[in-house]
């Protein structure tokens, strides 16, 4: 029962609305830096990205100043627009791959999560502090990604961005820590990770007025 004072949730679902591709056009000149880039097919008929690679081992390329997945570029080349934040499935288990053929954004997060443990890809990167310090500054910006693109790019579990977003794992290395949800209720989105530290001691039979704590009894 939700009382006068209480708002009720507005906690999104992963079933909620998703933003619409939208398609992109890329001059000649793009294409051949693209195409340059990736291989002929192997023996399973994967074209393996090789440019720049992320430490998921996920290509990357940079077009008008804008850095995506190689694997998103050769979708919106053939004519396939990604979405923002939008998952894409390698259903050849080879993250490299940029055969349109063997990509796919049916299933969302939780189907590209079972491709990575039947792949046997799944929990093969290890985070740093430097990497947590990172997502939760992403994740506190103007534009925040998506966890399930943060999972992705760091090679990760969504339930590992989540851990660190909440400070329940890397809580030295600094960066904006997500609040409970008693304090997002008050209005606290983020707060800055406190260091840990003794509780303050008091004289024998006084009381420490801020915690209501009782003098022991004599």
């Amino acid at each position: 029962m939700i009382g006068p004072d209480k708002k009720p949730s507005r906690r999104r679902t992963p079933t909620g609305p998703r933003r619409e591709a939208q398609p992109k056009t890329y001059s000649e000149k793009d294409r051949a830096r693209f195409w340059a880039k990736v291989a002929e097919p192997d023996e399973n008929g994967c074209r393996v990205w090789n440019g720049a690679l992320s430490k998921a081992g996920r290509g990357r390329l940079s077009i008008d100043g804008v850095t995506r997945y190689a694997y998103v570029y050769a979708l919106e080349l053939a004519d396939r627009p990604v979405a923002k934040g939008e998952p894409v499935r390698h259903l050849c288990g080879n993250p490299s791959c940029c055969e349109e053929t063997h990509l796919t954004t049916e299933g969302g997060q939780s189907a590209n999560c079972r491709d990575t443990v039947r792949h046997g890809r799944h929990n093969t990167a290890v985070l740093t502090e430097a990497d947590a310090f990172a997502i939760r500054i992403a994740l506190a910006g103007p534009s925040p990604p998506t966890r399930g693109s943060l999972a992705e790019r760091y090679g990760v579990s969504g339930s590992a961005i989540s851990a660190v977003a909440t400070g329940k794992t890397f809580k030295d290395a600094g960066g904006p820590i997500k609040t409970s949800r008693k304090r997002k209720s008050r209005g606290e989105t983020y707060r800055s990770p406190e260091p840990d530290h003794e509780p303050a001691r008091t004289a024998p039979g006084r009381t420490q007025r801020s915690t209501g704590a009782r003098p022991a009894p004599s």
